[in-house]
């Protein structure tokens, strides 16, 4: 069973929401010690590998490409993010909230990550030393705001192909329900209407500067 985290820059609301988020995580004697009813909530555990590389594609937080090992002992690739406990709790929130009304997002995952295997500086801490990150599988699409700076001239393309995106106002709504003021052509993952993922959502419920009542 998780007990409290410590460190980040979230306060102690923040981690006990944490806990309150997670009430279907138990010991299962796995290498995590954790199993999740990932098909229910759309969000797994996992465990960071090593080899975990830090890239820089306009991202506010660190974030890596690495390898995650799943509970039934899997590898995926995936995008890792050093978030406070605020931020990943926020990104947890959001991944059940857009799995429950079906949404596409990529399958999140709330991963372990050894001090061993990589340093970080906002995840919060548990009293094993370990810390907590949040990880997404590599949906290997790329972003709207990539494609058009790659080529401006595929603006009316793709303005079009978003329009044709049937899920777009379930979007707006989905951003208006969650108070998300981060979504831009970044955030938005698109490879045409059928290849389309939300992401990045650590300052929805008010963003950074917002302040949340438990």
């Amino acid at each position: 069973m998780l007990r409290p985290v410590r460190g980040g820059t979230g306060s102690l609301s923040f981690a006990n929401l944490l806990l309150t988020f997670l009430p279907l995580v138990h010991s299962a004697g796995d290498s995590n010690g954790w199993v999740m009813d990932e098909a229910k909530i759309g969000v797994g555990v996992a465990t960071l590998l090593a080899g975990a590389t830090p890239f820089n594609a306009g991202n506010v937080n660190e974030t890596y490409r690495g390898q995650i090992q799943l509970a039934g002992g899997e590898i995926a690739l995936a995008i890792v993010k050093d978030l406070s406990i605020r931020q990943l709790t926020n990104e947890l929130l959001a991944s059940t909230l857009a799995h429950a009304v079906g949404l596409p997002t990529p399958r999140a995952y709330l991963t372990v990550a050894r001090p061993s295997v990589i340093s970080l500086n906002q995840a919060p801490q548990m009293p094993d030393g370990n810390r907590l990150v949040f990880a997404s599988v590599d949906a290997k699409t790329p972003s709207l705001a990539f494609r058009y700076e790659q080529n401006p001239s595929l603006a009316p393309s793709l303005l079009a192909a978003l329009t044709a995106w049937e899920d777009l106002g379930r979007c707006y709504g989905f951003d208006s329900w969650t108070a998300n003021t981060d979504r831009h052509p970044g955030n938005l993952l698109f490879g045409g209407p059928k290849d389309v993922w939300l992401i990045d959502h650590a300052t929805h419920s008010r963003g950074r500067c917002g302040r949340w009542e438990i």
